[in-house]
C-alpha cells in the first residue's frame, strides 16, 4: 500500500461533533490491508493506528456495534464490561495472534468520571511509587474480573493495553499490574504516577500527545510524571519522537493561532458552536485517530 490515503481532519469543532461517541465513522476499515504487527516488540505506526481507533471505539456504548466492528477486523469480543458504581468501562478483544485491552476515557456528562479525575491525592501503587488515587480506585473496581479474563487467555498470546484520556491512565496502571503485557499505547493521557512509578515502570509504553491537549498537562508536574516514550503531534499533524521544550512551546502557540483563525472564520460564517479553546479541541479522540493514520500513511510513502 502506498502512502497516499490521507484522511481529512474534522471540521465540526463543536462539543457534540468532537466528544459524542461516533457511530458514523468506519472503524478499522483498512484492517485487512494494514494488519496489526503482533510480533512487534518495539513501536510500530500501524499498531498505533489500530489502538487509536479502538480507543475511540470504546466510547460507543453499544456492545453489538463494538462486536461487529471487531469481527470485521478479525477480532473476537472476549469481554465487554461496564462497572456501574465507578462507571469504568473496557473491552477485551482477541484472535489467535494477539489480544487488546481497551479502556474508555472520561465522559464530561458523567459525574462519576469527573469524581474519578479530581481525586488527585497520591496513594501507593502496589509495586513501586505512588499513583493517582481516583485512577487506582477505578481500576481496583474491575481488577478481579479483569485479571481473571486476562489470565484465561493463552500464555503465548501477546497482550496490548490502550486507551484515551482517563482510559489511557487506566491502561497504564493495568499494564503495570499484569505480567504478560507486550506494550502500552496511550492517547491524550494525564499523568498517572510519581517519578518513582515512572522510573520503575516495567512495560514498553508509547504516549501520544496532540499539540495543546490540556489533559496531558494534568495533574501537576513535580507531583506527577508521565510514563513512556513521547510521540508529539505538532500543529501541522506531524508526529515527532523528539522535540525540545522551546520548539514545543512555539509549536503550541502556532497551534493556538491556527485554531483561533478557524474559529473566527466559522463565527463569521454564522456557526457559533465551535469550541474556542485549542486545549480542549486537541483532546478529541478523532484527532488522534486521523493524525496517527496519516502519519502511518506518510511512513509508507517514504515521506519524512
Amino acid at each position: 500500500m502506498s502512502g497516499n490515503q490521507l484522511k481529512p481532519l474534522p471540521t465540526d469543532h463543536s462539543f457534540k461533533g468532537l466528544f459524542d461517541p461516533i457511530t458514523q465513522y468506519d472503524y478499522l476499515s483498512q484492517a485487512v490491508d494494514c494488519a496489526f504487527d503482533f510480533r512487534a516488540t518495539e513501536f510500530r505506526a500501524v499498531n498505533a493506528w489500530w489502538l487509536a481507533e479502538l480507543s475511540m471505539l470504546v466510547y460507543v456504548r453499544d456492545e453489538s456495534f463494538v462486536q461487529a466492528v471487531l469481527a470485521r477486523s478479525g477480532l473476537t469480543l472476549v469481554h465487554y464490561h461496564q462497572q456501574d458504581d465507578t462507571n469504568t468501562q473496557y473491552f477485551l478483544a482477541a484472535n489467535d495472534d494477539f489480544a487488546v485491552l481497551v479502556f474508555r476515557g472520561t465522559e464530561v456528562a458523567e459525574r462519576r468520571d469527573i469524581v474519578t479525575d479530581i481525586k488527585v491525592a497520591r496513594v501507593a501503587a502496589g509495586k513501586t511509587g505512588k499513583v493517582h488515587k481516583g485512577f487506582k480506585e477505578a481500576l481496583d473496581s474491575v481488577w478481579r474480573e479483569l485479571e481473571a479474563r486476562l489470565s484465561s487467555l493463552s500464555d503465548d498470546l501477546p497482550i496490548w493495553f490502550t486507551g484515551h484520556s482517563l482510559g489511557a491512565a487506566l491502561a497504564t496502571l493495568a499494564a503495570e499490574r499484569f505480567d504478560r503485557t507486550r506494550a502500552v499505547y496511550t492517547f491524550g493521557s494525564p499523568r498517572v504516577g510519581d517519578q518513582a512509578f515512572r522510573d520503575h515502570y516495567p512495560v514498553k509504553a508509547y504516549r501520544f500527545r496532540n499539540n495543546n491537549d490540556i489533559v496531558t498537562r494534568v495533574p501537576p508536574r513535580g507531583f506527577y510524571a508521565h510514563v513512556g516514550e513521547i510521540r508529539y503531534i505538532d500543529h501541522r499533524g506531524r508526529i515527532r519522537a523528539k522535540i525540545g521544550f522551546w520548539k514545543r512551546l512555539r509549536d503550541r502557540f502556532a497551534g493556538r493561532r491556527a485554531h483561533l483563525a478557524k474559529v473566527f472564520s466559522s463565527w463569521k460564517a454564522g456557526s457559533v458552536d465551535q469550541i474556542p479553546f485549542a486545549e480542549l479541541v486537541d483532546h478529541a479522540p478523532i484527532f488522534y485517530v486521523v493524525h496517527v493514520w496519516n502519519d502511518y500513511q506518510r511512513s509508507l510513502g517514504g515521506e519524512p
